[in-house]
């Protein structure tokens, strides 16, 4: 273990001066966030953490178009050492998932170069690009030659584990246990949140496909990981949403507890108010059930937060809790103004810029039919 912890200090202080000294490395996104609409490994709801997975604007101006190569003329190349951050560039610039054979095409002629100038950011950055466009494969791929190059590197050995085991093919499988069993010999003391989510997110996955009547190589390995995670990654909501998606698959009061706990320990915890409100409405069954599952939407708003809380989908729900006050209500003398806050939360929710899920649309022209007729009051 000692020898593992030398290599690895050596291996990770190599890559620091590399990066310090060669000009050409980007660290554009040393900290960036995955697209959690595409990889959702803490919480079921897709629409709990989702971080913009918006195509990439195309409206360059005319100066822009005049500098920058045609994805063509890109594709042509037949560079033998590339630029990963030249490159992720372009792939941001001229790919979209109407052209997503144009991102594949550039991803084949990277890998094909034979030198990769890149650091494992560079590395972390283009998965995630390839990702958010679906194209979990070619991620990778590209991930593959980033560990052969970085072989300690703890955000792609947990890149990988994250985007291979969406993957049915026998030799990505095996990497992903091979790169699991390499990151967990990495001292945690490097080891950043994606290492904890993803390492188990692998092993939540491999719970699923395993053959119980064989045995767990993997066995303790979950409880161990999450008290590491709460004892490295501290005063931070990401374990406490961690253990709520482990639990809720088999012990739904457990995963509120554990949820309402991350309330009493953090100053902010907006994704774990979320999912508690989503919990909690699931089993509503009246008005003070409905008030404290608004109450929690609103701390999820207000809350600051390093990943971006999805404020359409809070929005949904705040306008279906509105719903129910508007029904509860007797005598109502005020109708206009709580129609219009329910029409107001739902027209933010569809604001094309909020990304709503097509079922929640549904429901909300649903419901907007039924107020329109109960009241008179049109949408529109």
């Amino acid at each position: 273990m000692n020898n593992i912890k030398a290599n690895f200090i050596e291996q990770n202080n190599q890559i620091t001066n590399r990066n310090q000294s060669n000009a050409m490395l980007s660290t554009r996104d040393e900290g960036c966030d995955y697209d959690w609409e595409i990889a959702k490994p803490i919480e079921e709801s897709a629409q709990t953490m989702k971080i913009s997975a918006s195509v990439y604007d195309e409206d360059i101006s005319s100066s822009h178009e005049e500098a920058k190569p045609n994805l063509g003329e890109i594709i042509s190349e037949n560079n033998l050492i590339i630029s990963l951050d030249e490159k992720s560039t372009i792939l941001r610039d001229h790919v979209t998932f109407e052209n997503l054979g144009g991102a594949l095409e550039i991803t084949d002629r990277v890998l094909m170069s034979s030198v990769i100038i890149g650091s494992p950011d560079d590395y972390h950055n283009w998965a995630v690009d390839l990702a958010r466009l679906k194209l979990t494969e070619a991620a990778c791929r590209i991930l593959e030659r980033g560990i052969s190059e970085y072989p300690s590197a703890v955000e792609l050995l947990a890149d990988y584990l994250f985007y291979g085991r969406e993957i049915g093919s026998p030799a990505v499988r095996d990497n992903t246990i091979k790169y699991y069993k390499v990151l967990q010999m990495i001292p945690h003391d490097y080891w950043t949140w994606r290492a904890y989510s993803f390492s188990l997110e692998f092993l939540l996955d491999w719970r699923d496909r395993r053959d119980y009547t064989k045995p767990d190589m993997f066995e303790g390995e979950v409880e161990r990981l999450i008290k590491a995670y709460y004892s490295n990654i501290k005063d931070d909501e990401r374990p406490y949403l961690m253990e709520a998606r482990i639990n809720s698959r088999v012990n739904q009061p457990k995963t509120e507890e554990i949820l309402k706990l991350a309330h009493e320990n953090l100053k902010s915890c907006p994704l774990c108010s979320l999912r508690y409100a989503e919990l909690l409405l699931n089993r509503a069954t009246n008005i003070i059930d409905y008030k404290e599952v608004y109450e929690y939407l609103e701390k999820s708003l207000w809350q600051v937060s390093d990943f971006e809380v999805d404020h359409g989908y809070i929005y949904f729900l705040k306008g279906l809790c509105l719903i129910r006050f508007f029904k509860e209500k007797e005598n109502n003398t005020d109708v206009d103004s709580q129609i219009n806050e329910i029409y107001q939360c739902f027209r933010i929710a569809e604001d094309e810029g909020m990304r709503l899920l097509p079922r929640h649309r549904v429901v909300i022209r649903k419901e907007i039919r039924i107020l329109e007729i109960l009241t008179g009051i049109d949408y529109e």
